[in-house]
């Protein structure tokens, strides 16, 4: 019994990937894949509580914007012309104010994240569609909000830190028109997922 009972250990030990592909053990770096987007300097326990009360959040872009390229400068009639430069003002997220303190943003209806506003847009929109597919063709919800990390190191790699998310909050990313704002909502109303990295190649 005793080595039936190890066997099923080893089996269901085997389903498990310990490594640092899954992202319940290691998030990706910002950037590195589409489907991670950092939230920037929030309130974990309001934002909590906002969300399970029925709150929903928009976004807002708190990176500076990079400078547009200039159109070439025209010519007409032997007298060059001016180079226009071209904005275009990205639609379905705010703009973070300057001049508002960090209790302020940290009170509001509007989740921060360190991204340009046309880059967060893209960021979003890529998200959502990922999370509609998954959705679809799986019929499980892979949205999460994650909240709180366990910062660790691979004894195989000890200079780079790995961030594990300590708790999972699934939420709902929507957009009802092009003309309006991204909503994150919680997507059950208690649903809070919690979970303790115990492999023992964890440590602080």
């Amino acid at each position: 019994m005793k080595d039936l009972r190890a066997a099923l250990e080893e089996a269901r030990r085997g389903l498990l990937d310990l490594s640092t592909r899954n992202r319940l053990l290691s998030l990706p770096k910002p950037g590195a894949s589409r489907g991670v987007m950092i939230i920037d300097d929030e309130d974990a326990n309001f934002v909590l509580g906002a969300l399970q009360a029925g709150r929903a959040f928009g976004f807002e872009a708190s990176a500076a914007a990079p400078v547009p390229d200039a159109a070439p400068a025209e010519t007409t009639a032997g007298k060059p012309r001016r180079a226009r430069s071209v904005k275009v003002k990205p639609e379905g997220v705010g703009t973070a104010k300057a001049e508002a303190t960090r209790e302020e943003y940290q009170r509001d209806d509007k989740l921060r994240v360190q991204l340009p506003a046309s880059d967060l847009v893209r960021r979003l929109r890529d998200i959502t569609q990922d999370a509609r597919t998954a959705r679809e063709e799986t019929g499980v919800p892979t949205l999460y909000l994650a909240l709180g990390a366990l910062i660790w190191r691979d004894p195989a790699t000890p200079e780079t830190e790995r961030r594990a998310p300590l708790a999972l909050l699934p939420v709902a990313l929507e957009r009802e028109g092009v003309s309006q704002n991204f909503k994150s909502s919680c997507a059950t109303r208690w649903g809070i997922l919690r979970r303790i990295c115990r492999s023992a190649k964890c440590s602080r």
